[in-house]
């Protein structure tokens, strides 16, 4: 399995209009024979003037729930409060 952030955006802030924002790509592979299985891929975006100090390391459930629940077979049961 190899795992990348695909997008990482810090921008929330009381001033801009700007949400944060993330994303996450995963590929599974065969151990023997390199084959490609599967892929998923799932971004999430946050409030618009979020007035929080929060960061994208809020959406990393989500995330990983979503792309590994799309390679393995299971319902996503994690959604980030935006």
């Amino acid at each position: 399995m190899r795992a990348a952030i695909t997008e990482w955006e810090d921008n929330a802030t009381p001033i801009s209009t700007r949400p944060d924002r993330a994303g996450l790509s995963v590929e599974l592979y065969d151990v023997a024979t390199h084959e490609l299985i599967a892929t998923s891929t799932h971004q999430v975006e946050g409030a618009r003037g979020d007035y929080a100090s929060r960061t994208p390391d809020r959406f990393i459930p989500e995330l990983a729930d979503t792309c590994l629940g799309a390679l393995f077979g299971w319902k996503p049961t994690v959604e980030t409060r935006r």
